[in-house]
């Protein structure tokens, strides 16, 4: 087994390891390596199984039958999975969406619809500015 410990400080190319042995750069020549840990089987079945429901998710984004809260988060849960959120949304699905939740908001809340939308101005604007 190669160690650091003989070495007379000289470029030996072996990386000195807290336990005082050494490794070789890029491993043993010759040697292809293994292929990793193996992948949990719960872990390959949630990801087949979380795969085959995307179409769920889309489906409760489409439906105007669904409560806009349940159609935001499928869409958010499809963007954030399907790394969008770095990208950005499609602006005319946030356009839908947003104008959904204002129906709601003055559908649930009237009384607190004004102050809720003067806030979300606000905010939106803050945002705009800082960008």
């Amino acid at each position: 087994m190669a160690s650091s410990e003989g070495n007379s400080g000289g470029n030996s190319g072996l990386i000195p390891q807290a336990h005082g042995g050494a490794l070789l750069p890029g491993g043993v020549p010759g040697h292809r390596g293994g292929t990793g840990r193996p992948r949990s089987k719960i872990r390959e079945l949630s990801a087949l199984e979380y795969e085959r429901r995307i179409p769920l998710l889309g489906d409760i984004a489409d439906d105007e039958a669904e409560r806009a809260s349940d159609r935001i988060r499928a869409v958010d849960i499809l963007g954030r999975h399907g790394g969008l959120h770095a990208k950005g949304l499609d602006r005319d699905m946030v356009v839908v969406l947003l104008a959904q939740l204002a129906e709601v908001v003055k559908a649930e809340a009237p009384e607190a619809s004004d102050r809720i939308f003067d806030t979300w101005r606000r905010v939106v604007r803050e945002h705009l500015q800082a960008d």
